[in-house]
This record gives C-alpha cells, sequence and structure tokens, in this order.
C-alpha cells in the first residue's frame, strides 16, 4: 500500500496581519508617549511656588528652569550660584 502525503502550504497572512498589528501598536504607544510628555511641561511647579514669597529673591526665574521635587534643593542651589 502506498500512502499519500499531501503538504499543505502555510498562509502568510496571518503573519502579516500580525507585523501590521504590532507596527500599529507601536506607532499608538509613541503617540501617548509623546501626549505624556507635552502634558508634564505645562505643569506650573506647585511644590516650588511657596518659595517664590521667601527670603531667596528672584526664586520664581528658577521655577521654570529646575523641576525639582524638594524646594529645599532649589534653596541651596541658588545659594551656590
Amino acid at each position: 500500500m502506498m500512502m499519500i502525503i499531501i503538504i499543505k502550504k502555510k498562509r502568510r497572512r496571518r503573519k502579516r496581519r500580525k507585523k501590521k498589528k504590532k507596527k500599529k501598536k507601536k506607532k499608538e504607544e509613541e503617540e501617548r508617549k509623546k501626549k505624556k510628555k507635552k502634558k508634564k511641561k505645562k505643569k506650573n511647579c506647585p511644590l516650588i511656588q511657596p518659595l517664590q514669597d521667601s527670603a531667596y529673591p528672584g526664586a520664581q526665574e528658577f521655577c521654570f528652569s529646575y523641576t525639582v521635587m524638594d524646594p529645599t534643593l532649589l534653596a541651596g542651589k541658588m545659594l551656590v550660584s
């Protein structure tokens, strides 16, 4: 008896779809990151705000140049410069 072996070709369509989906996901992720960066730049540093009224003159000028979480660090930087 002879055995007949049928070899089926794999479909490429599925692979192409996966690649397209991956590309789409990457694009969306990059766009999301860009939007987040834009939002971060608009922040008006609230933690450094009380320094403006303190004994250090010109503290408001440094408010936008330094993004320091601790206002005491900013005061230290101003004393050094």
